[in-house]
């Protein structure tokens, strides 16, 4: 009992457990659980142990597993199933390369559609 109320993604789960359908719910809980690492880097997430971990059939964790791939959140393991994917140091540099790119792009086009009185504010 003590781990199920330590369990990161039952936390989750009665958080995100509101979804229009089941499947809704376990997609939003298991994407929480990747965006807030409580999924890790290279664990296989495999249907029947999430399914248990959540208290729901295997079906929903299936569709949302197949959303989350599709999304490119999680991907195949080397035939361990699927799992979190692993960031190299070269995906973080892209990541920030991007970012310096668009940064800039984003602020310019904010501020010549910004008011008077929201570039005073700035």
């Amino acid at each position: 009992m003590a781990r199920a109320l330590s369990d990161p993604l039952r936390a989750l789960w009665r958080v995100h457990a509101r979804g229009a359908t089941l499947a809704e719910s376990v997609y939003q809980t298991l994407r929480a659980a990747i965006r807030e690492g409580a999924l890790g880097e290279a664990e296989p997430l495999r249907e029947g142990r999430l399914a248990s971990r959540l208290a729901v059939s295997r079906t929903p964790v299936r569709e949302a597993l197949q959303r989350l791939i599709r999304e490119g959140l999680i991907g195949h393991a080397n035939g361990k199933g699927v799992a979190v994917p692993t960031l190299e140091a070269r995906d973080l540099e892209e990541v920030y390369a991007i970012r310096l790119a668009l940064e800039p792009a984003a602020a310019a086009l904010a501020a010549r559609g910004a008011s008077d009185r929201e570039l005073a504010a700035m």
